[in-house]
């Protein structure tokens, strides 16, 4: 194709009609290119580059969501079991009130520990088969992976979880007040009252001279 020179202060118009078109210049160097070179494509040294579209940045894949129930970090150390059983009711209740059920897995005895443990395999079994979804969201694993954890570990966020699902429950004792003690050999009860009036008895042995929990429920 050919374009013609158009007269003075004029430019040629589009294919197939006549006259010419008075345009600025700028906008008139856009519509000869558009005129000359085919939709789509581009003139470079009389060959015809096909466009290419712009290249993307690379996505970065999503991360998993943050899980909801993790061991937190304290200050202080936990108490640790006492040398009489006050002190260590007095101990569950601080590991309680805060949150610190690895610090409480200290107090328990061996007896304590052994029925902890055998608590955790149906407590898993069931968000295994009936929620895994839901586990992986509130721990950051599945069950099997979280079954690879030590033992402390598992009773702890096991425990945290369900601190948190019933506040109600670990804030009774936390708030509750020592009322007496006896001591029978390596046996030992602590009676104490919680806010609404209610007495209830706390059971501890005695091991390497220190009273420890003798069930993991308190």
């Amino acid at each position: 194709m050919t374009l013609r020179r158009p007269r003075r202060g004029a430019l040629p118009g589009p294919p197939g009609t006549r006259g010419a078109c008075r345009l600025w210049p700028s906008l008139a160097i856009v519509y000869a290119v558009a005129a000359v070179a085919p939709s789509g494509c581009a003139r470079h040294g009389g060959r015809e580059q096909p466009r290419t579209a712009p290249e993307r940045a690379p996505t970065q894949p999503a991360l998993p969501p943050a899980p909801r129930i993790v061991l937190p970090r304290f200050e202080s150390p936990s108490p640790g079991p006492g040398r009489t059983p006050r002190e260590t009711y007095e101990a569950a209740k601080a590991c309680v009130a805060r949150g610190d059920y690895l610090g409480a897995w200290e107090l328990f005895s061996e007896r304590a520990r052994g029925e902890a443990d055998g608590a955790l395999p149906p407590a898993l079994g069931e968000w295994r088969y009936f929620n895994p979804d839901g586990f992986r969201a509130e721990f950051g694993m599945t069950p099997s992976e979280f079954e690879k954890r030590p033992i402390a570990e598992q009773y702890a966020l096991l425990s945290l979880h369900a601190h948190r699902s019933r506040p109600e429950a670990p804030e009774r004792f936390a708030s509750s007040e020592f009322v007496s003690e006896s001591i029978e050999g390596d046996s030992a009860e602590v009676t104490y009252r919680t806010g609404d009036g209610a007495e209830s008895k706390m059971k501890l042995v005695r091991e390497g001279g220190l009273w420890k929990l003798a069930r993991p429920r308190f």
